[in-house]
């Protein structure tokens, strides 16, 4: 059995709660659980509560968390190149969630 979560999150001046549950069953093998949860917190507060219930001992598990603000050297980066402010923010947040879909191509 194999489960890959894979989570993105943009808060935008509102805070976002994301709970993910996984569930091992009893009397499975092989087992592989991960979670890859990240947000943004850009004027909101992200609160990410990954869980996994393992009811098997033949199992390898992981949580791989991250939350943050938007990067400020890579926002002056893109105005220092001619883009405005919300036009460098924006493309920065896209390309966070849309990077959601790197794995799913390989």
């Amino acid at each position: 059995n194999y489960s890959y979560i894979n989570v993105r999150n943009i808060s935008n001046n509102k805070d976002s709660y994301i709970i993910v549950n996984v569930l091992v069953k009893a009397n499975t093998i092989g087992n592989d659980a991960i979670e890859d949860l990240k947000g943004i917190n850009d004027g909101g507060i992200v609160h990410i509560e990954p869980n996994i219930v393992c009811d098997s001992n033949e199992v390898s598990a992981n949580h791989l968390t991250t939350i943050g603000p938007i990067d400020i050297n890579q926002v002056n980066y893109l105005m220092s190149k001619g883009m405005n402010e919300n036009n460098a923010k924006e493309l920065l947040l896209n390309s966070f969630i849309n990077s959601n879909m790197d794995d799913y191509f390989k």
